[in-house]
């Protein structure tokens, strides 16, 4: 199902619409060429798509003769891609007895996790888009999962090293792997030793601090190399007020859903979205049995929340979908695996539906 679902998003979603695409293409192409896949070099022969970009438009507007990628760049785009992530898929399928899963209240594994949550990641939209994007990223979200799950295998000294690999390609990704995980067990700590009530009083403390002050906190750390050119990037782009405080969760939300840079809306989707986080939210309720994974994904919420008000450029689901997992693990357990699998194909199902819109008012305008 991924195979079929990556070769329609490669296919109909447009080359260049993709997060500083004239930045990261060039790089990745050179790092391909490095290791002697030359076959991309053509890529960037095909860079003429149209489109209009407008923060304020309701939908997107895009021309289908130029934006509709070229067939045999495609190919070879999810030929790479199918190359990068089929070994995570052949390893969740391979480890997806839920016996190993099965324990104890008081000895549970970390975040316990299941491979099948894994695997439904394959069928989120966002995730779909986020794997396909032609940049190191791929590799990066592909390594970030694996992480994910060394963790979830109580594998922590594994998981640290593939974080540092990471940050070694990419520094800005591997900070907020390893700031979330950390965020995550060090919340889970106070959990088991506190109770839930300290646990939820901690996470609305450092929730109102990052709210309150904002960017100021990043001048208290700046002697680290990221957050020093983060605070350049303040300084120089004043990119602190291109996105109001509010609006930068809602702008995570829409692109944890789906929204490319070029700031197409999918309407539909959201709105259908947000009518499953409220039955998902009252299916907790129902549930009554707060564990591991629900403390997790908690935790998850409240960290990206903290990081967006923190670093205004990171408002991006980008850096933030290797998370997806943790939110089907806790899926699967309210509402199954054929209502989310279902619910997964129709928002998929919008998603092409919009571009087939989006590619129509182009040519009405």
């Amino acid at each position: 199902m991924y195979f079929f679902l990556l070769t329609v998003y490669v296919f109909i979603l447009p080359l260049e619409d993709q997060p500083d695409f004239q930045y990261k293409a060039p790089e990745y192409q050179g790092i391909l060429s490095s290791i002697g896949l030359d076959t991309f070099k053509d890529v960037f022969y095909e860079l003429k798509c149209l489109y209009r970009h407008d923060p304020f438009q309701m939908f997107g507007s895009f021309d289908f003769k130029s934006c509709v990628s070229n067939p045999n760049i495609s190919f070879k785009r999810i030929i790479l891609t199918l190359f990068i992530f089929l070994p995570c898929i052949l390893l969740f399928l391979f480890f997806r007895r839920e016996k190993l899963f099965i324990c104890k209240k008081s000895s549970c594994l970390y975040m316990q996790i299941r491979p099948l949550s894994f695997l439904l990641a394959f069928i989120f939209p966002s995730f779909i888009y986020y794997s396909s994007v032609f940049s190191f990223e791929q590799i990066t979200l592909m390594l970030s999962i694996v992480a994910l799950y060394l963790y979830t295998m109580k594998l922590y000294t594994a998981a640290f090293l593939i974080s540092i690999l990471i940050y070694y390609f990419d520094p800005g990704n591997s900070a907020v792997l390893i700031l979330i995980l950390s965020y995550i067990v060090f919340l889970k700590f106070i959990y088991d030793r506190a109770g839930l009530k300290l646990y939820l009083c901690c996470n609305l403390l450092f929730f109102t601090v990052a709210f309150l002050f904002s960017t100021k906190l990043l001048y208290l750390v700046d002697y680290f190399d990221k957050v020093t050119s983060v605070l350049r990037g303040i300084a120089d782009e004043d990119v602190s007020k291109k996105y109001p405080l509010l609006a930068r969760p809602i702008l995570t939300y829409m692109s944890y859903s789906f929204m490319a840079p070029s700031l197409s809306k999918h309407i539909l989707l959201y709105f259908i979205n947000s009518i499953g986080l409220l039955y998902f939210i009252r299916r907790i309720y129902l549930y009554r049995n707060i564990y591991n994974g629900y403390i997790s994904l908690l935790s998850t919420f409240f960290i990206i929340c903290i990081i967006v008000f923190i670093l205004p450029g990171y408002n991006n689901a980008k850096y933030y979908i290797f998370t997806v997992p943790l939110l089907m693990n806790v899926i699967l357990d309210v509402v199954g695996f054929k209502k989310a699998f279902c619910f997964f194909m129709f928002s998929n199902f919008l998603v092409f539906l919009d571009y087939f819109l989006f590619y129509s008012l182009f040519s009405l305008n």
